[in-house]
């Protein structure tokens, strides 16, 4: 069974879930192209499918139908939180593409759909060799986490920090523990996270906090306190986004609402109409009461933010600093990667990584 640094569990299963299996993907490419319009274009890597974190909301869920194995085709559900696809040759075809082109100051966003420090990255280290990649050939990168894991990366965080530019984001949709815990079951506490802004804060790593996704009858309470809990740790940045849910994972979220946080049930069930449908990037046609707390509370802490955005400003100003440093070439087409075509995941070797980890 892998190990942490600590010599714990790599992956804790959780009360009820399925056993963890890690399988395989090798994709021909590694990046995913976005154009946000007047935020800019930017660049996902996404070193792992699936999370064994369980964000009950993930809008990433559905994408996991879109794989299969011996067993048939796989679900959004459980599947998604136990049947892990790593990619182990990302940092080669990452460090292959800036390579042959460099990306104009492009940031790259690690990850875009499930989280890059899940607990398995204790043991298989591909964020941090992409992370060493990006370093190498001066890219700047954002990330955006819940996990702690990513402490562990303090000395590359500093050293891209001190070069192309890096900036992370901390995310939380509650900051009372039992909420938190009915929509994320497998992210640290909301203290732990906010200590772990303080510690990446006191290291000298430009660090934020990700109001993502906010949830009208369970965030709507907390922004406030997690904006101004945040500043005090040492956050320079916010960055919110409502809610987006696919039709696919709603079921699901009502039923662990309802179970979990029932006392907050009507009014979460209630804010999910209006708001769901909105693009990444895009405000949602109705005024967002939430985003006006957010975007006047962030403003009154001295907080970049840039609204309707799905960036904070400072990493738009990554780009900037990028630029100043280098001429680069110009972003053309052969850039312009689209997401590699799934493929039926197989089962890891042992060399790879253990096929059952429990």
């Amino acid at each position: 069974m892998p190990k942490d640094a600590a010599g714990q569990p790599a992956a804790v299963r959780r009360g009820g879930q399925q056993p963890i299996r890690v399988f395989v993907d090798r994709p021909r490419e590694i990046l995913t192209r976005h154009d946000f319009g007047a935020a800019g274009v930017h660049y996902t890597l996404n070193p792992y499918r699936g999370c064994t974190v369980g964000c009950v909301y993930c809008s990433a869920r559905p994408t996991h139908e879109d794989l299969s194995d011996a067993g048939g085709t796989w679900n959004a559900g459980s599947d998604f939180d136990s049947r892990i696809v790593m990619r182990p040759d990302a940092p080669q075809l990452l460090d292959e593409v800036l390579s042959r082109k460099r990306m104009a100051g492009r940031v790259i966003q690690l990850s875009g759909a499930t989280d890059p420090y899940q607990p398995l990255e204790a043991s298989l280290g591909i964020t941090r060799a992409c992370l060493e990649v990006c370093l190498r050939h001066g890219n700047p990168v954002a990330i955006q986490t819940k996990m702690r894991l990513i402490e562990r990366d303090r000395d590359l965080l500093l050293a891209l920090h001190r070069g192309p530019g890096v900036h992370v984001a901390v995310s939380l949709a509650a900051l009372d523990e039992a909420r938190a815990r009915a929509i994320e079951p497998g992210a640290p506490a909301p203290a732990e996270r906010i200590a772990c802004i303080a510690r990446l804060a006191g290291s000298g790593i430009p660090v934020g906090v990700s109001i993502a996704p906010a949830i009208l009858g369970l965030t709507d309470t907390d922004i406030v306190r997690i904006l101004t809990a945040a500043k005090d740790a040492g956050a320079r940045t916010a960055f919110y986004l409502r809610l987006r849910l696919p039709g696919l994972i709603e079921p699901a979220l009502v039923r662990r609402i309802k179970t979990t946080v029932p006392d907050r049930a009507r009014r979460v069930l209630a804010g999910l109409d209006g708001f769901g449908a909105a693009a990444p990037g895009r405000r949602a046609s109705v005024e967002d009461p939430m985003e006006q707390i957010f975007c006047f509370t962030a403003d009154r802490l001295g907080l970049a933010f840039e609204r309707g955005a799905p960036w904070p400003a400072t990493v738009s100003h990554l780009e900037e600093r990028a630029r100043s440093k280098s001429t680069p070439h110009p972003v053309t087409p052969e850039l312009d990667l689209p997401l590699a075509e799934p493929v039926a995941a197989r089962p890891a070797s042992p060399s790879e990584a253990q096929l059952s980890l429990f």
